[in-house]
């Protein structure tokens, strides 16, 4: 049975919800590991950082989280994520996984690297970095 997607409401500013996100999603990745229902949650409040004005996100965001193994499919792709040990070819792995094996139908690299990027950010650290991959965050 496919995990419950959240109802998502819109936000009121961007702008606060993405500093929300980003301070917040930091430690409760860790704490998920392994909980595919964990992982749905996680990934509803990354991706409405991407909804835009347009309205049409929570609906395709809601979609997408609601298909049938969408929590093991995240879980797949993002367990080896591990901030602490981050380098190229776990990034490459992580985004082969998205396109492969843990594919979910509509999400695609403007989708899937919000959540590498919030999976693996490592705040205060240099070095290697998850990127947002999309027109607006990288133009």
């Amino acid at each position: 049975m496919a995990a419950q997607a959240p109802t998502l409401p819109r936000a009121e500013s961007t702008t606060t919800t993405r500093r929300l996100l980003h301070d917040s999603l930091d430690p409760a990745v860790r704490a998920i590991a392994g909980d595919a229902s964990a992982m749905v949650q996680f990934a509803a409040g990354v991706l409405a950082w991407g909804h835009g004005i347009r309205g049409y996100g929570p609906f395709r965001t809601g979609r997408i989280l609601a298909r049938e193994q969408a929590g093991e499919r995240l879980e797949a792709a993002l367990g080896g994520l591990r901030p602490d040990a981050l380098t190229p070819a776990v990034l490459e792995d992580c985004y082969e996984r998205f396109t492969t094996t843990a594919k979910l139908p509509g999400l695609g690299a403007a989708f899937f690297t919000k959540l590498l990027y919030f999976a693996g950010y490592r705040r205060g650290e240099g070095g290697i970095q998850p990127l947002i991959l999309d027109r607006v965050a990288a133009p």
